[in-house]
């Protein structure tokens, strides 16, 4: 199953719906791409609406900006022509959307038990490839390994173990998290016949297929791609 594919045309992610095998919301899966055409994120702001509740990510503290700052720099770079999920109208769906990431202040602690080269590392070196990107990089710099499936590719299987601590910070921890209100939200939707989108980086939709599958029978029942940018 592809949640995103890059290919030699394009980056395009797959919005994928899943119902229940009984009764209980549907859910619609939004992988994102934090940087994208403008047109991907008028795209998605038109199909959240069709959703009764809108689970979303963000963390706001300082470190979290700083990690996020390599995509800000480049974004709205004339030459790349590209832009920040930020820019995304959601003024028609804001009273649906849910936060369901961690907190910042929850985000910071966890960051502090990290080791010292993460935790000076990458808030240094973000920015420094942010500007890089801005200056020299292309899109197909940009798209290359940026596909995805369910299943890990060998790539990211044999990766490091240096890679472990910080994936678990800023992946698989907030992925517990999001499934937990997931969860919360699931058991008590009134409206068995509601809607509920995800609307968070592609890299959390593995947890979220794998958890609505195998831990509720969950099935996919349609899907479609919507370009994240041609290259």
């Amino acid at each position: 199953m592809q949640i995103m594919e890059a290919s030699i045309v394009s980056v395009r992610s797959a919005i994928m719906c899943f119902e229940p095998a009984d009764a209980g919301p549907a859910f619609i899966l939004f992988p994102m791409i934090h940087v994208a055409d403008a047109e991907f994120y008028r795209e998605m702001s038109e199909a959240l609406e069709d959703c009764d509740l809108i689970l979303c990510e963000g963390v706001k503290s300082p470190t979290g900006s700083l990690i996020t700052s390599s995509y800000r720099y480049f974004a709205g770079s004339p030459r790349l022509g590209l832009v920040a999920q930020r820019e995304m109208d959601i003024s028609k769906i804001r009273d649906r959307m849910l936060h369901a990431d961690v907190s910042g202040e929850a985000f910071e602690r966890k960051w502090s038990q990290m080791e010292s080269w993460w935790r000076f590392a990458i808030p240094l070196l973000a920015p420094l490839y942010g500007l890089y990107v801005r200056h020299f990089g292309t899109r197909e710099s940009i798209a290359k390994g940026m596909t995805m499936e369910l299943r890990r590719a060998s790539r990211e299987i044999f990766e490091g173990d240096d890679m472990i601590e910080f994936e678990e910070v800023v992946l698989h921890w907030r992925d517990r998290h999001l499934l937990s209100v997931l969860e919360r939200e699931r058991t008590k939707s009134e409206n068995k016949d509601a809607v509920i989108g995800v609307l968070f980086g592609a890299g959390h939709m593995r947890a979220v297929i794998s958890h609505l599958m195998r831990k509720h029978g969950y099935r996919q029942v349609s899907a479609y791609w919507a370009t994240v940018f041609n290259l």
